[in-house]
Parts: structure tokens; sequence; C-alpha cells
């Protein structure tokens, strides 16, 4: 039970990170105010941390050679009690269309496009993902986060009326 009201109370903590976060320019078109999340650790709590997937915050950009992408604002809240390596893992998104996009590997090495970086303990890291493909919120129909081969982890939607 107690471990139920911590969980519960972390998730109201992320949630109110979201929303005093003023890091991040949200773009107009989306009238879509909800975000995917999960909690995800192990038995002993040496990995625990919640990953937010906020697609209001979706940006439609262009690269220096003209390439279209799309970038969307995710955080990582670390609860372990200690450092956690995010090592460039990926966000699949599978769209209404039944197309299936991935992220792909930034060159940036510090800021919020770079895919590698430590999250100390009680910390919130905010990275910008990107995805060589332009779309909108509303095209979205499910969205994992991939951290190996065997380990992909399907995010929970959650409007924010609840």
């Amino acid at each position: 039970m107690k471990q139920k009201i911590i969980n519960r109370l972390a998730i109201i903590l992320f949630v109110i990170l979201f929303y005093t976060s003023a890091n991040f320019a949200q773009e107009s078109n989306s009238n879509q105010k909800g975000f995917w999340y999960e909690h995800i650790s192990n038995n002993s709590k040496t990995i625990d941390f919640l990953f937010g997937f906020y697609p209001s915050y979706l940006t439609k950009s262009e690269t220096q050679t003209g390439k279209k992408y799309t970038s969307v604002k995710c955080a990582i809240i670390n609860k372990a009690q200690s450092e956690y390596k995010w090592d460039d893992y990926k966000v699949c998104i599978l769209l209404k269309n039944g197309e299936l996009i991935r992220s792909y590997t930034t060159v940036a090495e510090t800021g919020l496009f770079a895919c590698k970086y430590d999250i100390k303990s009680g910390d919130t890291h905010y990275q910008n993902f990107c995805f060589h493909t332009t779309f909108d919120v509303g095209d979205i129909d499910k969205i994992w986060v991939v951290l190996s081969d065997d380990e992909i982890i399907k995010l929970v939607y959650t409007s924010n009326s609840n």
C-alpha cells in the first residue's frame, strides 16, 4: 500500500514538473494535452525511473541540409539511489496509418538533443527525441521506449483531465 502511494506521488510530481517546465516552446497546432509515461524499475530498484513522452511539445524542423524531421520532448526522472546511465535508448511510435517509426541518434554530445548522458539520483533529465519523418500529435497511436533488443516497454497514455 505504501509503495502504491509513493508511486502515485511520483506520477503527480512528474505531471507538476511537466507543467512548470518553461524550457520548451509548445507548438500551438496541438490541442492534445495528454502524455505517455511508464514507471520502469527492476526488483532491486537499482533501475528505477519514470519516463514521460510529451507530444504536445512536438516540433517539426529542417536540418541544415534541408531534411525534415520531428522532435518530441521527453523527461526521465531517476528515482534510484544511484546515477542512471542513459545509453542512446530509442522511442518507437506506431502512427495511426500503420507506419512504425523509430527515433534516431543525433550528433549532439550535450544539450537537449544528446542521446547519451548520466542522470543523478533524484534528478530529471529532458531530451528531445528526433524522428526522420514529420507527423502531428493526432497521428500517434502507440509508443514504446526501447532499452535493449528484448526490453521494449509500452507507454501508457493519460489525459490531463484525470
